[in-house]
């Protein structure tokens, strides 16, 4: 709902957009140099594309040598499902 994407950019912008960057191209004040944030506007997410795999990142993090970490103990569910709805809106719509 249009409810959902703007309280989910809201959380995005609080929790995301230091490395993500404003539009969700990866290129945030605080991304790292060596590995980039994912661009969230385009259709390659190597992690996982559908609306499970992306809550399942925010709450968890990538893993491994990753430097994007889980969120699960900053937001709730309902603001990561939030910020699942707005990066749908700025970006890939899932396969159906």
């Amino acid at each position: 709902t249009p409810k959902s994407i703007a309280a989910g950019q809201q959380a995005y912008n609080r929790a995301c957009r230091q490395c993500h960057g404003a539009k969700g191209l990866g290129d945030g004040p605080l991304a790292p140099k060596n590995q980039s944030p994912a661009n969230l506007t385009d259709a390659e997410w190597i992690y996982g594309s559908s609306d499970g795999e992306i809550f399942a990142i925010i709450a968890n993090g990538v893993g491994g040598d990753s430097e994007m970490k889980g969120h699960r103990s900053e937001m709730t569910a309902t603001d990561m499902w939030n910020i699942v709805n707005y990066l749908r809106s700025i970006g890939p719509q899932p396969t159906k």
